[in-house]
């Protein structure tokens, strides 16, 4: 074709000629540009539609799990197991609760488990606090929504958890649209101390955090304050301070292991089972029940009271425990134990056991009735005023 083509009547045939036949390299080339220009064929298409399907599959999955969260946050259910391995009988509620979720739905089995990506399974405990920790945030949105610009009132409580960490719960109250009183749980708040001070400064900074205004804040109930008072005055007596460290190695050393509060509650029930028979004490309901040492907090002095009632009651079976402990306990428990007896046996702590037991008494009624519903601020205060006179009487 250098020379050029000159004879247009033979055209066509020239034309077909240089196309070749069906399997020729200018028919494939014409085919690919043609499958080129339709989207539906194209490489772009391909990876968008295959993209899709993913997106599809993954919000499947997600919601799926949001669902099983959802289910276990309800009902205040941990998520772990202790063996979470693929042999394993029982994974922990999370997985095994997933796990008969998509036996039980076709359409969720298809996106779970062996059947989504190895890289996108969502079930790694990290993935799970984070979408634990999304539920919060969402929760939380919706509460400040429905708090909106209404004022409220702040309660608070605050306690040890199993780590002895401090912890301080945060409750806010108020009046929605409806007329409704409502109380929604807001935070879980962890403060180095239990001083005014450093709660002050929790405080101000979950204010911050969520956007709160003090301007609109009309009412504040400080459940620890109560305790905190107590504590305070306590810490100031060097005798207290003492026979309050004792009383919690008392239930240290006898209650601290299961077999050592087995053989506890064996000794007391032993006693009382002799007693009983002698006829020195009465059964029936609510008298000589069985009974356990628990070891007191700070910020709840209604345990304290509980506490020393029960060492008071057991006091036979206690000393016992720790004579035991003493003869065939370990080198440290034997010193310990050993000291305790000392100084249990000694005037000043039964004095102060039960002069503590009789203070606390009138506190803990206090602390009681104030917790019940149908309270009300005038006959709140006139028990306090009770109280305050017993006190000084």
């Amino acid at each position: 074709m250098r020379s050029g083509f000159i004879n247009w009547k033979k055209a066509i045939e020239k034309f077909n000629e240089h196309v070749g036949g069906v399997d020729s390299a200018h028919n494939e080339t014409r085919i690919q540009f043609e499958g080129f220009k339709n989207k539906r064929q194209s490489v772009e298409y391909s990876f968008s539609s295959g993209k899709h399907e993913l997106e599809v599959a993954y919000r499947k999955r997600l919601t799926s799990i949001l669902k099983v969260i959802r289910f276990l946050l309800l009902q205040g259910l941990p998520f772990r197991g202790h063996d979470e391995s693929s042999t394993s009988s029982n994974r922990g509620n999370f997985l095994e609760l997933l796990k008969w979720y998509s036996s039980d739905c076709p359409e969720v089995t298809v996106v779970v488990g062996m059947n989504a990506p190895g890289n996108n399974q969502m079930i790694a405990p990290k993935i799970q606090k984070q979408l634990v920790n999304a539920c919060a945030v969402e929760i939380t949105n919706a509460i400040l929504a429905d708090l909106g610009d209404r004022w409220f009132t702040l309660l608070l409580d605050e306690a040890r958890d199993c780590s002895m960490k401090e912890q301080m719960a945060v409750v806010i109250r108020y009046v929605n649209k409806h007329g409704e009183v409502i109380e929604r749980f807001m935070a879980v708040v962890h403060v180095a101390t239990t001083t005014t001070a450093c709660l002050k400064e929790a405080i101000v900074s979950l204010f911050a955090k969520y956007g709160l205004s003090v301007a609109r804040l009309r009412g504040q109930g400080y459940e620890c304050f109560k305790y905190l008072v107590v504590v305070t005055v306590a810490q100031t007596n060097q005798y207290v301070c003492d026979f309050m460290w004792i009383v919690g190695s008392i239930v240290n050393t006898s209650a601290s292991s299961y077999k050592r509060a087995d053989k506890l509650r064996q000794l007391e029930h032993d006693r009382k089972v002799k007693l009983l028979e002698r006829g020195e004490i009465s059964s029936g309901r609510g008298l000589n029940q069985e009974t356990s040492l628990a070891r007191p907090g700070d910020t709840r002095w209604g345990s304290h009271h509980s506490t020393l009632c029960c060492i008071e009651q057991m006091w036979p079976s206690v000393i016992e425990v720790l004579q035991n402990l003493i003869d065939d306990g370990d080198h440290s428990s034997k010193g310990l134990s050993r000291t305790l007896v000392e100084r249990i046996e000694r005037y000043e702590f039964m004095f102060i056991l039960l002069l503590m037991k009789r203070i606390l008494a009138i506190t803990n009624h206090l602390s009681t009735v104030l917790q019940e519903k149908d309270q009300n601020i005038v006959n709140a205060m006139h028990l306090i005023n009770n109280v305050n006179a017993n006190c000084k009487s």
